[in-house]
């Protein structure tokens, strides 16, 4: 992808992050198939081939052979089973796959960080599995945070813009205001459990000690979103991939921070490295405030196709967020030395242009 790796490089040279500070580390990264993740580590990979920086990253996974697919080109020295071919050693960095899920507990490697950024961001999955999105981030990042304890190591913990709930404002949200959430919904299983997990992060650091920072990241995009991303986003960049209409469920005018998934990954290893203790840090883009009818209105002037109409089916809606307005302040994150480097409109279109030459997505 020409130009998700020229971003990446480009995102590596201009960001803040002193990556020999990384030199001789050994990072463990949940939900490292995911978008974000994947993204994560392909910046780690590519920081350390281009400066010589011995990285070890451990990448737990529950999928040997789609994550192995995933990180083919990569050096995978190996993993719990031994299915991943040993690659040449000689890099300066290399990638190792651990089976298992972050709601089980087991023996890890000892390790300096630990980004936690498994979960279920579908909305699908908010109706049709609201227990295992609570799971998954309530057991997993207990787990991970005692994980953390006991190998006395940085954890950063991956929350979303959705525990801003709904403020009934029209100006960016920044981290200390608190909304509200209707727990009585299924679909509040998301924002709900991610909140709590933020306070069991906060609890961890102030019972425990652990050296834990959080990031909320809004709404990202990128060409490595998953087949079965349901984020409005990703189906309509789907749709402009296939040469397909866009199909719009409701008037388009919820309006949401866009974030480039490069410029997010970037935002995640600066705060990874330079966030204060048991603080918490947006990650959205002033740049890229924009409703999603604009989105769906960029993607078929790049497509050439048009603009459709159609009313949501009840399951559908289920899964809907309730916020119109979803804008959050980038402010405490750019004191960090953090800057997003691609507007919507342009990152949009880098995104649609990748997974056409791909082939598929």
């Amino acid at each position: 992808m020409k130009n998700y790796n020229s971003d990446l490089k480009k995102a590596i040279e201009n960001s803040s992050v002193d990556w020999n500070e990384f030199k001789g580390s050994k990072i463990f990264v949940t939900g490292a198939t995911g978008m974000i993740g994947r993204t994560v580590v392909d910046m780690l990979y590519m920081a350390g081939e281009m400066y010589g920086i011995k990285i070890i990253i451990y990448i737990l996974v529950r999928d040997l052979e789609k994550a192995s697919k995933l990180y083919a080109e990569k050096n995978i020295c190996g993993n719990s089973e031994n299915v991943s071919m040993t690659k040449d050693a000689k890099s300066a960095i290399s990638i190792t796959l651990i089976k298992g899920d972050v709601c089980q507990k087991q023996k890890y490697p000892t390790t300096d960080y630990i980004i936690h950024a498994a979960g279920y961001g579908d909305p699908k999955a908010f109706v049709k599995n609201p227990i295992g999105v609570i799971r998954a981030n309530l057991e997993g990042t207990m787990n991970m945070l005692e994980y953390a304890k006991e190998n006395n190591s940085r954890i950063l913990f991956v929350s979303t813009g959705e525990v801003y709930g709904y403020t009934g404002k029209k100006e960016a949200f920044v981290e200390e205001e608190v909304g509200r959430l209707d727990f009585n919904k299924m679909r509040s299983c998301y924002p709900e459990s991610k909140r709590a997990a933020e306070n069991v992060c906060v609890c961890y650091s102030e019972q425990y000690n652990v050296d834990v920072v959080r990031c909320r990241p809004c709404h990202t995009y990128g060409q490595t979103m998953t087949e079965r991303d349901s984020r409005v986003a990703a189906q309509f960049i789907r749709n402009a991939v296939n040469g397909e209409d866009i199909v719009m469920k409701s008037a388009g005018n919820q309006k949401r921070s866009m974030c480039y998934v490069v410029d997010t990954a970037n935002a995640i290893i600066t705060i990874l490295q330079k966030g204060e203790k048991a603080k918490v840090y947006n990650i959205g883009n002033h740049t890229s405030e924009i409703s999603i009818k604009q989105i769906a209105e960029l993607l078929t002037k790049e497509a050439g196709t048009k603009l459709v109409m159609e009313y949501p089916e009840e399951e559908e809606k289920k899964g809907y967020s309730v916020s119109e307005y979803q804008i959050l302040s980038d402010k405490k994150l750019v004191t960090l030395g953090w800057r997003p480097l691609t507007k919507v409109e342009d990152g949009l279109k880098k995104v649609v242009e990748d997974l056409k030459n791909k082939g598929d997505i």
